[in-house]
């Protein structure tokens, strides 16, 4: 299923089944590319095994800087390093750490480990030793950044996703202020 095709399938579940030009804008497609973001962030930070099966594969070649070794990603990944599967070169896989974690591992351990990589920014991946060739990793892109054409790859979840997009749109809507509601008109009396 496309990207396009979910968002479709969601406007036409929010929409009641007819969809009309109104529709369309009140629940856009970057809207909904953005909730499927959250929901899929979700997914990656608790169902580790849907997110493996998720992930694509990306190949990058790394350059030499002044710090070792760094791979600028292209796209980049949903919720940072927990959207990453695997990152490895022709010979050795890299074990994927947070700045934060990087530096609390490195005082635990009294200084810097082998095969370390880590996350510097969203697009920026910083290797610990130099890596054997290119380097392959598998993660789960930004959804919003995705192209509409581009396929989803979901591991049997399509139905909880759109379920869950549904919902979080739905619930977001029923929120709002009576104020808001109402034309955004404030009411003179309370």
């Amino acid at each position: 299923m496309t990207k396009i095709d979910c968002i479709n399938l969601i406007q036409i579940e929010l929409a009641g089944g007819k969809i009309t030009a109104d529709l369309f804008q009140e629940f856009s497609i970057p809207e909904i590319s953005r909730v499927m973001g959250v929901v899929l962030d979700k997914i990656c930070m608790t169902d580790f095994v849907t997110r493996n099966a998720m992930a694509r594969e990306y190949v990058f070649t790394p350059i030499e800087s002044t710090g070792g070794w760094i791979v600028n990603i292209d796209p980049l990944p949903l919720s940072g390093a927990y959207s990453f599967a695997y990152i490895k070169d022709s010979q050795s896989q890299f074990m994927l750490r947070t700045l934060a974690m990087g530096n609390i591992i490195d005082v635990l351990r009294g200084g810097e480990t082998n095969f370390n990589a880590t996350l510097k920014t969203s697009s920026l991946l910083e290797l610990s030793s130099k890596p054997n060739g290119d380097i392959k990793t598998a993660y789960i892109p930004n959804i919003y950044l995705m192209n509409d054409d581009d396929e989803l790859i979901m591991s049997g979840s399509e139905a909880f996703l759109i379920k869950s997009v549904i919902d979080f749109v739905r619930s977001s809507r029923d929120n709002r202020p009576q104020e808001m509601i109402n034309d955004g008109r404030i009411d003179a009396k309370p």
